[in-house]
């Protein structure tokens, strides 16, 4: 039973990390690099190991998710906070796309 729960676990992880929206290259250890033309947006870290360029949201209600007790709410992905104490917490796709936080024109082409 509990190889059976690790597959699934394992499956349900990989189905997460293939469908997150607006994916990005940013390095969210480079804190000086932006990730976006918008000062509200920085590169988070996803619990499978990709990451996004996001808006910034409180944590005051958000939801803590690990790789044990992932997001249940549609549309919500588990990101690595590093600010205000850091953990991991469901972000809302919405907060991740191009119209928030649009990519950095360098040399004429967008970087995400």
């Amino acid at each position: 039973m509990q190889v059976h729960l690790i597959g699934l676990t394992l499956l349900c992880l990989y189905i997460v990390s293939a469908t997150v929206p607006y994916p990005s290259t940013c390095d969210p250890t480079a804190n000086i690099v932006p990730c976006s033309s918008s000062i509200y947006c920085k590169c988070l870290a996803l619990l499978d190991g990709g990451s996004v360029c996001s808006q910034e949201m409180s944590h005051a209600y958000a939801t803590h998710c690990d790789a044990n007790n992932p997001c249940q709410k549609n549309g919500t992905y588990c990101v690595i906070e590093t600010r205000d104490g850091g953990g991991t917490f469901c972000h809302e796709a919405e907060m991740f796309g191009p119209t928030l936080c649009p990519a950095v024109v360098a040399n004429g082409s967008a970087a995400t």
